[in-house]
């Protein structure tokens, strides 16, 4: 799993996966949500803000 990044330096590598959802957090311009996975559970209510680096699962729109 790839973990996330912040101020260059990567944390959780191995053990969590982050991934940015694609829908911001209301009243907010600066955080959004994301999901976060580990061996036991999965927390998709996460909300980050932008400075952490997570990795983006690029979805295909079947409607399009």
């Amino acid at each position: 799993m790839a973990g996330y990044q912040l101020r260059f330096r990567g944390y959780e590598k191995g053990i969590v996966g982050y991934y940015w959802s694609a829908t911001p957090v209301e009243h907010s311009d600066r955080k959004a949500y994301a999901i976060r996975l580990d061996t036991t559970s999965i927390n998709k209510n996460d909300t980050l803000p932008f400075n952490y680096s997570l990795s983006i699962r690029p979805v295909l729109d079947k409607n399009k």
